[in-house]
This record gives C-alpha cells, structure tokens and sequence, in this order.
C-alpha cells in the first residue's frame, strides 16, 4: 500500500478533517513501517476495513479519552493504533453483519 492510497483513503472518509490532521504530521516526517506492508491489510479484511478501523480507534483515543490497549513509549496516536491492530489486541467486528474475513486474523 502506498502513501498516496492511504491518504486518499482517509481524505475521503467520514471523519477525514480529523484523521488527516493526526497524520499529516506523521507522514510529513516519516511513513509507519507497518502500513507499507499487505500483512496489516490482510489482518483488518481490506484497505477500506483498515482505514475505518484506524479512524474508530483514533475516535476513541483522542475524543472519547480511551486507554492505549500498548504501551505508548512516545508513540502517536497513529502509532498506538497500528501498533494494537499488529499485535491483534483490536479487530473490526463483523459478527452482526455476518460478513466473513476471506483471510482471517492469524491465517
């Protein structure tokens, strides 16, 4: 995944305003390790299901005061979310929707 498809992920959605001026920052200076590799794609069911698992998480850490599920270690926002997503302590749950991941978690 590039940085332009990213960001134009993000721009366009929902709560675009806010997660793009999180990472604008970020991405001005350096790009997350993780989001240049598939394996975290794979891990949330696609680039969409990514993106708005990142922006739910975000929500809940910078408005609703959320804990970080990892230790933060001067991390951002940004980071700790990739970070909870990589190390499978948060996943989007489609279990009312009855969707199902063509490649699960740990597959």
């Amino acid at each position: 995944m590039t940085r332009g498809e990213i960001l134009a992920i993000i721009y366009n959605s929902s709560i675009s305003g806010l997660l793009f001026n999180a990472l604008g920052h970020l991405w001005r200076t350096q790009m997350i390790e993780e989001l240049r590799s598939d394996e975290i794609v794979r891990k949330c069911g696609g680039r969409f299901k990514l993106a708005a698992l990142i922006q739910h998480r975000l929500r809940e850490l910078i408005i609703d005061g959320a804990r970080p599920l990892v230790e933060r270690e001067g991390r951002s926002d940004l980071e700790v979310v990739i970070a909870e997503i990589m190390e499978d302590k948060i996943s989007a749950d489609y279990s009312t929707t009855g969707y199902e991941m063509e490649y699960p978690v740990g597959s």
